[in-house]
């Protein structure tokens, strides 16, 4: 979700990147566990909708970051593969 908008993208793939972000990320499927991550500025994405229907999208820095983190999934990879320091966090 960004700015009320909710992408639903079946089978994305990222057909170009530019810029560099780096910032801090977490992840449930890694719970109390944060690190800093690079990731690019702005990405391409090509992806059905829930309706088969085949769309691209620009994004940029925070939803950049999240379709990035996102498709990484897809591939079997987590923010921790990609991290030189493992930060333990306790949620209060």
């Amino acid at each position: 979700v960004e700015d009320g908008n909710v992408y639903k993208m079946v089978n994305p793939k990222i057909i170009s990147q530019s810029g560099e972000q780096v910032g801090q990320e977490g992840c449930l499927s890694v719970p109390e566990t944060k690190g800093i991550v690079k990731r690019p500025m702005n990405v391409t994405v090509e992806y059905l909708d829930e309706n088969g229907k085949q769309r691209t999208l620009k994004a940029e820095g925070a939803l950049a970051r999240c379709i990035c983190h996102e498709t990484d999934h897809l591939d079997g990879i987590l923010f921790i593969d990609k991290v030189d320091k493992i930060d333990k966090v306790k949620d209060k």
